[in-house]
């Protein structure tokens, strides 16, 4: 990923009142999605490292000071979309994702700590909060402004899909949903 590079430059395009895709420079083809609710910070798709989430975070922090990251969304298991996990649960974030992708963000999270490249997560150790999202179910966080769901999704691509929908502003994400 960006190890070799050096950490990215973090661009964003506010696409609706506090709603914000997220990009890095040099690219990693995944835009992250950041909303802001009255309670906190709900992050969708962290994208491929953890350079890129860490980079992320310190925006979140400059953008919405005092505010938490409560929810990371990941749409589903695939590197590219799901590789920059570990970031947010250092940063107490809970992840929302398919019931049947649980054991696999499991195992991300409590793998060894990196004898190459110390991330966040191994800096401070955080428990997991997991949210696993039914096959034949809905989750949904409310909110009086910007409340999302998340809905599983069968689809040709991978078995453990989710998307969001922020209800009220009518925005969707999808990751490679074909």
């Amino acid at each position: 990923g960006f190890a070799g590079a050096g950490r990215p430059t973090i661009g964003s395009v506010e696409i609706d009142s506090g709603v914000y895709l997220v990009y890095a420079e040099p690219i990693d083809s995944v835009y992250t999605m950041v909303v802001e609710q009255e309670g906190g910070i709900v992050v969708i798709e962290p994208g491929m490292n953890d350079l890129k989430g860490e980079e992320i975070i310190k925006w979140i922090g400059q953008r919405f000071p005092g505010k938490p990251i409560t929810h990371l969304f990941i749409s589903h298991f695939h590197n590219d979309h799901s590789g920059g996990l570990r970031p947010y649960v250092a940063a107490g974030a809970a992840l929302v994702v398919h019931e049947e992708g649980t054991n696999y963000y499991k195992g991300q999270v409590a793998r060894p700590e990196s004898k190459i490249f110390t991330d966040a997560l191994d800096r401070n150790p955080s428990e997991l909060k997991i949210i696993p999202v039914p096959a034949d179910d809905a989750y949904r966080i409310e909110d009086s402004v910007r409340p999302i769901v998340v809905y599983p999704i069968e689809n040709a691509h991978t078995s453990d899909m989710i998307l969001a929908v922020i209800e009220n502003q009518g925005i969707l994400y999808a990751g490679d949903l074909y």
